[in-house]
């Protein structure tokens, strides 16, 4: 059976999912996004990720031309995956991509679908303006959190396993809160500026590789301003239904 819940925003909606399939949801959320990753891996014969375009339409694409840095290409309850094999403690693998953020602002709503592997040491998901910021599954004190440039800011602790993580990120009112598939994590303050999204890194904190992820991520999607609750909830029963978690 196939549903479709449509949320009807000022903005131009823009549709989430490949198409419309047996059992696949499908919904409407607002416009602007700063980007979407999924499935559009380039893979190379050794079934390794040297790029992911962008699918959010602003041309924020991923690649790693060393191959020695490069995800593997893996499976995720059956579709397709990109598999961030990061050593956290010896950072002797750094899986690592480089890429931007244009049209970003310090206002914003991230999402991403991970099976987080191991929860040794700090890990991002994303690193922004050259490590000034990060997205971090698990952050310097074991929990859901960010780096906003001046120290980590947590939220609940890190945890193993398939989940979806939601980070909110209010530049005015200084406030970061977190979900887990929907849940509240709580939040924290933070000092409200993440910087510009140049200089970006996915799988870690540097393009380098430093403070690299360890994880499944077969989805990533991020807003550059800040997801009423109804649009908020609406990614993440899509992602939670794509993914059959």
């Amino acid at each position: 059976v196939t549903y479709d819940q449509t949320l009807a925003p000022a903005s131009s909606p823009v549709r989430l999912g490949v198409a419309r399939t047996l059992n696949t949801p499908t919904y409407t959320v607002a416009t602007p996004r700063s980007l979407w990753l999924w499935d559009a891996q380039v893979s190379q014969p050794s079934g390794y990720v040297s790029a992911w375009a962008d699918q959010s339409g602003t041309g924020n694409d991923f690649a790693q031309a060393t191959v020695i840095q490069q995800p593997e290409v893996s499976l995720f309850n059956g579709r397709p995956s990109t598999r961030f094999r990061g050593d956290p403690v010896a950072a002797t693998i750094k899986h690592v991509m480089a890429g931007t953020l244009t049209g970003a602002t310090d206002d914003y709503t991230v999402f991403g679908v991970f099976d987080q592997k191991v929860l040794t040491a700090i890990q991002n998901v994303l690193g922004i303006n050259g490590g000034t910021g990060s997205i971090s599954p698990r952050d310097s004190t074991s929990s859901v959190g960010i780096y906003d440039g001046m120290t980590w800011r947590p939220t609940a602790a890190a945890v193993l396993g398939q989940q979806v993580l939601t980070w909110r990120l209010d530049s005015a009112g200084l406030a970061l809160a977190c979900w887990r598939d929907g849940v509240s994590l709580g939040g924290a303050a933070w000092d409200g500026s993440m910087g510009p999204g140049v200089n970006v890194s996915l799988g870690a904190l540097l393009v380098g590789g430093t403070q690299p992820l360890n994880a499944e991520l077969p989805e990533l999607l991020v807003y550059n301003r800040l997801l009423a609750t109804a649009e908020q909830s609406q990614v993440e029963a899509y992602l939670a239904a794509r993914y059959g978690l």
